[in-house]
């Protein structure tokens, strides 16, 4: 748990930690996810916790499903400007084994 807040800290390299750059923009957007990430997986610790009777593999799958589903929301909502789907149009058997062994499905 320790380690995990450590390199939460260190990734997000907050501004009252590692002060301000000149001309640099706070990253509102990854926060939020950050945030909103954070609560989603004590959320399924959560629900875990109360129905034993399921089995782990459904809270597993149902994790890298909204977790995927997710991200593509947000590659086409114009938040990430980063990557395009392109690769998905042009070779989408090259675009599920990627996601596949991204989520760890593979």
């Amino acid at each position: 748990l320790v380690c995990s807040l450590v390199g939460a800290v260190l990734v997000c390299r907050p501004t009252f930690v590692f002060g301000v750059a000149a001309g640099a923009q706070v990253p509102i957007v990854g926060y939020l996810l950050a945030l909103c990430a954070g609560f989603s997986r004590a959320c399924v610790y959560l629900v875990a916790r109360k129905a034993p009777e399921v089995h782990s593999l459904w809270f597993a799958s149902s994790t890298i499903l909204l977790t995927n589903v997710g991200w593509l929301v947000l590659a086409q909502a114009e938040i990430m400007f980063d990557y395009t789907l392109d690769i998905v149009a042009t070779t989408p058997h090259l675009a599920l084994a990627w996601a596949s062994l991204l989520a760890g499905l593979f």
